[in-house]
């Protein structure tokens, strides 16, 4: 089911993006920047991002990697495989865990739920009817995401300690539970983070330039996060000035983030 689950959605995107297409913006690029990343928390973000795959990744290889790899490289490639997934799996979990608690922290200000968000829903982020749905610095979906993670995603972790550290006693039930949990939390977390990443990069123009340079050309912002937009666009800087403040190493200014 996990497979089929993570094959499904994969699907469905690609299916999307060959329908509907690549969501470009609808005006000109003005050529003037706001902050919506800090450094801070740009690299707190790839951080997570970079284990949550390596993890994904590597959960698969234990559940369901003898059905593939091992019927395609034999046991020897496929035994070293699982050796090296087991110990960067369960040396990188924790540290992913305490992260991902910090990131939700620090981003819980901005995920709180607007009767604005329900709207977003309702019009499909917008694919819904004309003209463009309200957002502040995240909309409903980034919402959704948010708490899925503060959810789903911290039994996901929890329950990869109760495996990690099987020296407090656990009994054999305990462990089977979590191992239930685990496994399908951590499933059902890796189908829907293809949404995520899809409309991160491919799907959406300009977004993936917030996450890597900590700044979105206005325009982006005024479409897709208009209410943030509106209570910080006296920020703006033009690309010059931008250039200007990094070539004399002055650093990035932070951003209000209302939600």
């Amino acid at each position: 089911f996990g497979l089929i689950a993570i094959g499904g959605m994969a699907a469905m995107i690609a299916l999307f993006y060959f329908i509907v297409g690549r969501k470009y913006l609808e005006e000109p690029r003005t050529g003037r920047k706001l902050l919506r990343w800090s450094l801070l928390m740009r690299a707190l973000h790839w951080t997570v991002a970079t284990l949550f795959i390596t993890l994904a990744l590597t959960g698969l290889n234990l559940l369901l990697g003898k059905f593939v790899f091992r019927t395609l490289f034999g046991d020897a490639v496929w035994g070293w495989m699982v050796a090296a997934s087991k110990v960067l799996h369960n040396y990188l979990g924790p540290i992913f865990g305490v992260l991902l608690v910090i990131m939700l922290i620090s981003l819980i200000k901005e995920n709180i739920p607007k009767k604005h968000d329900w709207v977003w829903f309702k019009k499909g982020g917008g694919m819904i009817g004309k003209g463009h749905v309200d957002a502040g610095f995240a909309n409903g979906g980034e919402k959704a995401w948010y708490w899925l993670l503060a959810s789903v995603g911290i039994l996901v972790v929890a329950s990869g300690f109760v495996l990690d550290f099987p020296n407090f006693d656990q009994g054999r039930d305990t462990m089977q539970w979590a191992n239930i949990i685990h496994a399908v939390g951590a499933l059902g977390l890796t189908a829907v983070s293809l949404g995520h990443i899809y409309i991160g990069t491919l799907g959406t123009e300009g977004a993936l330039e917030g996450m890597t340079t900590g700044y979105v050309d206005e325009t982006w912002a005024k479409e897709h996060h208009n209410l943030w937009y509106e209570a910080v666009k006296d920020q703006t800087v033009s690309e010059e000035e931008l250039a200007a403040r990094k070539a004399g190493g002055s650093g990035e200014t932070s951003a209000a983030k209302p939600s």
